[in-house]
């Protein structure tokens, strides 16, 4: 397993099998992993941080609330359209670009 969060986790959530485990941290980032082995399979950076995520029942949609902001992000789970090859933890997020 790879590094964790640089700041305090303030929200986290399971997929709708239980293998993966979403936290969104103070450091500006939302970090997915897999819980069976413990890897971080995503990594995402926001300007502002995510204060909470909820995600929806399918797992298609994540939710996040940020720092300073009024209202709700939805972001759509890009392996439900394309296919998606994890080759190992990400080495860098992937900019969210709100």
């Amino acid at each position: 397993a790879g590094a964790g969060h640089g700041g305090t986790i303030t929200d986290l959530g399971f997929g709708p099998d239980g293998r993966r485990l979403f936290t969104s941290s103070m450091d500006g980032t939302v970090r997915v992993w897999d819980v069976p082995t413990g890897v971080c399979v995503d990594w995402m950076s926001f300007s502002s941080p995510p204060t909470s995520l909820a995600l929806s029942p399918t797992g298609e949609f994540l939710a996040t609330s940020h720092a300073g902001r009024l209202g709700i992000s939805l972001w759509c789970d890009k392996s439900y359209f394309r296919m998606v090859h994890l080759d190992g933890s990400p080495d860098r997020p992937s900019d969210m670009n709100e």
